[in-house]
């Protein structure tokens, strides 16, 4: 089960210890996570690749969008399982407001709040900011 999260996580950021995450694994990542501190950025779980979405404007209807394959809903469901498995704690869910992206993180650890900051390509300060930001002390956010 374990491994479905490996190639899901994209970083795993230390805030409040100095262990080099980026070398944490399976049981290992378990472990730290629970402890907490740390910023678990994640990208949307796997979606529907055939349907071409329009870029900008950002589409507002579910429809317009390009969403969540029947894969990618089992993999967000199961990183939700993983996480509960763990007791893996999140005091604070962000997400993009797009469908694909708020629905993995609801399923994969909760009710996220949305914002534009993270619909936006190239990087920008307002992004690291967020992703820099220390979570509440014994738990971790999920972006």
């Amino acid at each position: 089960m374990l491994h479905v999260l490996s190639p899901l996580i994209l970083a795993v950021a230390v805030v409040t210890t100095k262990v080099d995450s980026t070398e944490l694994r399976r049981e290992a990542l378990m472990s730290a996570l629970q402890k907490g501190g740390y910023t678990v950025v994640l990208r949307h779980a796997r979606t529907d690749r055939s349907f071409t979405e329009q870029v900008s404007p950002m589409p507002t209807a579910r429809s317009a969008q390009r969403n969540l394959s029947d894969d990618g809903v089992r993999d967000a469901a199961l990183m939700g399982t993983v996480f509960r498995k763990y007791g893996i704690a999140f005091s604070e869910i962000i997400s993009s407001p797009m469908a694909r992206t708020a629905e993995t993180a609801e399923m994969a650890g909760g009710k996220p709040m949305t914002t534009m900051a993270l619909r936006v390509i190239p990087a920008t300060a307002e992004q690291a900011a967020l992703v820099k930001k220390a979570p509440k002390r014994g738990t971790n956010r999920l972006l």
